[in-house]
């Protein structure tokens, strides 16, 4: 419940990022659409799809404990994802109007 604390602080990278979380817990998003433990374990993976709308299929390592794949994973990465075909649609777009 609401502390007022930030639960994750996201650091956006070119070709990826990393989130903290304020107990010390780190993982990567990868270009791959997926979250990595810091050995580079997939935890959480997408698989994306969709002419008309987007969808993905969203796949979680059986091996890992619940508590290494917090539903903000989830969440976060359909979010980069959506932003990320969001950035491709606007380039498309600029160069066919270009």
């Amino acid at each position: 419940m609401g502390t007022g604390g930030e639960p994750a602080i996201f650091h956006y990278q070119s070709a990826g990022g990393r989130l903290e979380y304020a107990d010390g817990r780190v993982f990567f998003w990868k270009q791959g659409d997926f979250w990595a433990t810091p050995n580079g374990d997939p935890i959480v993976g997408f698989q994306t799809g969709g002419a008309l709308q987007m969808n993905a299929e969203i796949s979680i390592d059986p091996d890992q404990d619940s508590e290494k794949a917090p539903s903000l994973l989830i969440f976060l990465g359909w979010y980069l994802i959506n932003m990320s075909n969001q950035d491709d649609t606007v380039a498309i777009a600029s160069v066919i109007s270009g």
